[in-house]
């Protein structure tokens, strides 16, 4: 774990323009490598289809050995059809991914996914207080 990652979120925060490359090195992991690449020329009017995005998001998540914990963050189209390409049902289930919501599913020896929590938003309204 980097140790950014346990510093408050106000330190590890940098702006932009900051050019200060010491600062940046200190909560930037310069040596990590993705373990998954896309390869497809994907560009702005280009885009990959639906099925092709839950076969990637899929394969990113199988990446992680057994005991291995996968944390994926990205935006609610992808993870809502996450949903859908993981329990084998169509997403309308559940609905569309809210604002800061997160799911989580555990994966069987059997290679299914069984849905833990999907789309929990119960801690948006206590963002803003303290």
């Amino acid at each position: 774990l980097h140790p950014a990652a346990q510093a408050p979120i106000q330190d590890n925060i940098l702006h932009w323009r900051d050019n200060d490359e010491e600062k940046w090195k200190t909560i930037m992991d310069y040596n990590y490598e993705s373990k998954f690449k896309i390869t497809a020329p994907y560009c702005w009017g280009c885009w990959e289809s639906r099925v092709e995005m839950q076969e990637r998001l899929e394969q990113v998540l199988t990446i992680a050995q057994p005991g291995e914990t996968t944390l994926f963050l990205s935006h609610g189209g992808p993870i809502t059809f996450l949903y859908s390409r993981l329990t084998k049902e169509m997403w309308q289930v559940h609905g569309t991914s809210t604002y800061a919501c997160f799911s989580m599913y555990e994966r069987e020896n059997d290679g299914t996914w069984t849905p833990l929590i999907v789309n929990d938003s119960s801690h948006v309204p206590k963002m803003g207080t303290r």
